[in-house]
C-alpha cells in the first residue's frame, strides 16, 4: 500500500499513526509517481459538434490551455499494556510498531492513545474508541507511528509504503483502513484510490455511484472539435495542496459532482473513475530506454560541489524529474550546507547559492560553504540518498504497474462523521473497463441574426438528449460566456446507487430511502466479511521491518532468541546508465519466533494511493 498525505504544519509538530493487520515492511514512495497517475487516469469530457447545425466561431480566439494543472537492537516493552514490536528509520521518518492490550480499567484504545501521546505521537483523548476498535479483536491491529526523523523538513515528506504477506487467496478483499482517519479530517475530505490487480476492482461493502452527464457543465467544460478548454477548461480531479495540480472553476463543479453524489449514500460510495489495461501505462513513471540515471558518473565527483550539480541537473534532466521537487532540493541543502551566518549578500538566496557556476572553486558562493574542519563534501552519500529516496521508488512503481493486468482509479469525497467503515475492495472480471473519456455531441440552433446561438442539443453516449433554449449566447467569443447556463430540469449528480460484487454486473438500487441503505450496508458487510483474508500477526517480515538501504537492522519481536544482526547504511553499486538497487536486505535473526494468530483482518491493498488531504496535530 502506498498512501501519500498533504501536511501543513511545522516539522516538530508532525505525527501520523497508521493501524496494520501486522507488522509490515516498510519502505518510502515518489511524490511524482502520485503526480503522473492522476494525469494519466483523469477523466476526460470531449463535445463533438454536428456540422449539420450551427456551430461555434472561435478560431479566432488566441488559444488558451486548460489547467493540469537507526533502530534499536530488541525488542522494548513499553508498559501500561503497550509492545514496542519494532523500530527504526525510514527516509525522513522515524518509527514505531506497537501493539496495545487492555490494562486494568483502561481500554486497548485508552493505553494505545496515552502511549502515543506521551511519545511525542499525538493523539487526542477522542481517538481512543477508534484505536481500541483496531487494537481489540477480533481486529487485534498493531499500529505504526512516525514522526520526522531530526533535522527533516516537512518538503522531505514522502509517500509511505507497507508490503504485507498474505495467508489466504491473494484474490482475497483488500483495504483502506480509513476510521482512525476521521480524527483529522476535514470536510469533504478527497479520498482517492488506484488499484492493481487481476481485473477490475470494486467496492464490495460501499456502494458504487455513477454520475449523470446531463449534470456536467459540457458547454463550460468540455474539449472538442470547437472548443479547448476556453470556457474555463477542465483539468481532472484535483487536490488542493502541494504536489496536486492547480484547480480550475471547472475542476470544483466535478468535485462538487462527486460530493452531492456520494452525500446521497452518506459518504459510503466510491465513483470509478477509470479502469483499464496497465498496458497503457507501461512507462509512465519510468521507461528505463529513455530514463536513465548515472550513479556511477554522480559518485567519482569529488573536485567540488558546483561541479556535482552541474552532473546532478543533467542527470536529473534525463530520468525527466523536476529539478525543483521539494524533497530534492531538501537532500541537496542537507548534503551541501550553506555557511551560517553568510558573508555574502549574493549568496544568501537558494537559487544562487545552489547554482552550479557559483559553488565551484572560482565561484561567487564557494566561499559560503561550511569549513572543511567542520564539514567535507561526500558525494557517494549524497547518490545514494538521491538513488533510494528518489530515484527507486520512481523505477520500483513502474515494475509495480506492470506486473499487474489492470489499473482502477476510484474517489469518494465524505466527512469525518461519515468515516464509519474501512472499505474494501475486491476484483471482478465480468465488468467492463471504464474508459477516460467522456463524449456527448451538441447540435446548435442559429438565432435569426446568425450571430448567437438560440438554443443547443446535446446527445450522450447513451443516446439521451438535453435541449437547453432560450441561450441567444454569441457564437463568437473569448469569454466564458456559457457559466450561468442553467441545466433543463436542474439534473442531480447521481446516476445509478449499485451493489457490485466479485461476479456479475451488479444491483441498480430501486430507491435511496434511508432503510434501504442500512439494509444493504448489512448485506454487504457479510459479504465482505467472507472476502478478509486471514494474516499471521505480530511476525517480522521476512528481510526486516524495512528495506535494507533505508535501515540498518532488521528487529525482532517477543519470544525471538538471538542479536539482530548489522547490515549497515552502504549502498550496491551501480552500472552507469541504470539505478542501483538497494542491497541485501539484513537477515532476520534466528531463534523462535512467536508467530501469534491468524485473524480475518482489514488488509491494506497490494497497491491503493490513499489520498488524503488534511493537516495533522
Amino acid at each position: 500500500m502506498h498512501i501519500f498525505i498533504a501536511y501543513s504544519g511545522t516539522a516538530e509538530s508532525f505525527s501520523w499513526v497508521l493501524p496494520a493487520p501486522t507488522i509490515p515492511k516498510l519502505s518510502i514512495g515518489s511524490n511524482e509517481v502520485f503526480s503522473r497517475l492522476r494525469r494519466a487516469t483523469k477523466p476526460t469530457f470531449k463535445l463533438n459538434w454536428d456540422p449539420t447545425g450551427c456551430l461555434p466561431a472561435q478560431d479566432e480566439c488566441p488559444e488558451i490551455l486548460a489547467a493540469d494543472g537507526s533502530s534499536t537492537g530488541s525488542t522494548t516493552t513499553g508498559g501500561g499494556g503497550v509492545e514496542v514490536l519494532a523500530a527504526g528509520s525510514v527516509g525522513p521518518f522515524d518509527f514505531e510498531v506497537i501493539s496495545a492490550t487492555s490494562s486494568g480499567d483502561k481500554t486497548a484504545g485508552q493505553v494505545a492513545q496515552e502511549w502515543l501521546t506521551a511519545n511525542g505521537y499525538d493523539q487526542p483523548p477522542e481517538s481512543a474508541p477508534l484505536l481500541d476498535e483496531y487494537a481489540s479483536a477480533p481486529m487485534n491491529h498493531v499500529f505504526v507511528a512516525l514522526k520526522l526523523s531530526k533535522d527533516k523538513t516537512t518538503g522531505e515528506i514522502q509517500p509511505l509504503v507497507l508490503e504485507y504477506k498474505y495467508d489466504t487467496d491473494v484474490n482475497a478483499a483488500p483495504c483502506v483502513p480509513l476510521k482512525l482517519t476521521q480524527i483529522a479530517a476535514v470536510d469533504d475530505m478527497p479520498v482517492q484510490v488506484f488499484v492493481l490487480g487481476p481485473h477490475r476492482a470494486v467496492p464490495v461493502n460501499y456502494f458504487e455511484a455513477t454520475l449523470k452527464p446531463e449534470a456536467f457543465p459540457w458547454l463550460e467544460c468540455a474539449s472538442g472539435d470547437h472548443q479547448t478548454g476556453m470556457f474555463g477548461g477542465f483539468g481532472g480531479f484535483s487536490f488542493p495542496g502541494a504536489f496536486f495540480e492547480r484547480t480550475t472553476p471547472c475542476d470544483t463543479k466535478y468535485n462538487q459532482m462527486i460530493v452531492d453524489a456520494v452525500n446521497v449514500a452518506e459518504g459510503n460510495a466510491f465513483v470509478t473513475e477509470m479502469s483499464g489495461p496497465t498496458s497503457d501505462f507501461s512507462t509512465l513513471v519510468h521507461n528505463p530506454e529513455t530514463q536513465t540515471f548515472d550513479t556511477s558518473a554522480l559518485r567519482a565527483i569529488t573536485a567540488s560541489p558546483g561541479d556535482y550539480l552541474e552532473k546532478l541537473l543533467q542527470e536529473i534532466q534525463k530520468f525527466q524529474f523536476p529539478q525543483q521537487d521539494p524533497l530534492l532540493q531538501a537532500i541537496l541543502k542537507a548534503h551541501i550546507p550553506r555557511r551560517t551566518p553568510s558573508t555574502n549578500p549574493k549568496c544568501e538566496r537558494d537559487q544562487d547559492f545552489y547554482s552550479p557556476f557559483n559553488l565551484k572553486p572560482d565561484g561567487e558562493c564557494f566561499s559560503q560553504l561550511p569549513d572543511s574542519s567542520v564539514w567535507t563534501f561526500n558525494p557517494t552519500l549524497l547518490t545514494d540518498e538521491i538513488n533510494n529516496r528518489v530515484i527507486l521508488p520512481i523505477t520500483n512503481a513502474q515494475v509495480l504497474i506492470n506486473s499487474h493486468a489492470k489499473l482502477t482509479r476510484m474517489t469518494c469525497m465524505l466527512d469525518a462523521a461519515q468515516m464509519t467503515v474501512d472499505p474494501l475492495f475486491g476484483f471482478n472480471s465480468e465488468l467492463a473497463d471504464v474508459p477516460l473519456e467522456r463524449t456527448a455531441t451538441a447540435k446548435g440552433t442559429c438565432a435569426n441574426d446568425a450571430d448567437h446561438f438560440s438554443s443547443i442539443e446535446i446527445t450522450f453516449a447513451d443516446g439521451t438528449k438535453q435541449d437547453i433554449t432560450g441561450l441567444n449566447k454569441p457564437r463568437k467569443t473569448c469569454s466564458p460566456i456559457y457559466t450561468d447556463i442553467t441545466l433543463p430540469g436542474n439534473p442531480t449528480p447521481l446516476g445509478e446507487l449499485r451493489v457490485l460484487g466479485i461476479t456479475g454486473q451488479g444491483e441498480v438500487l430501486p430507491d435511496t430511502a434511508a432503510a434501504t441503505l442500512a439494509n444493504r450496508r448489512t448485506a454487504m458487510a457479510a459479504t465482505a466479511m467472507s472476502l478478509m483474508p486471514t494474516v499471521s500477526q505480530h511476525v517480522v517480515p521476512e528481510g526486516g521491518v524495512t528495506d535494507g538501504s533505508l535501515a540498518s537492522t532488521a528487529i525482532p519481536v517477543a519470544g525471538t532468541n538471538g542479536n539482530t544482526n548489522s547490515n549497515g547504511n552502504t549502498n550496491g553499486g551501480g552500472n552507469g546508465n541504470t539505478p542501483s538497487a538497494p542491497p541485501t536486505p539484513p537477515a532476520v535473526p534466528s531463534g523462535n519466533t512467536n508467530v501469534g494468530v491468524a485473524v480475518k483482518s482489514c488488509l491494506p491493498l497490494l497497491w491503493a494511493v490513499l489520498l488524503v488531504c488534511f493537516a495533522f496535530h
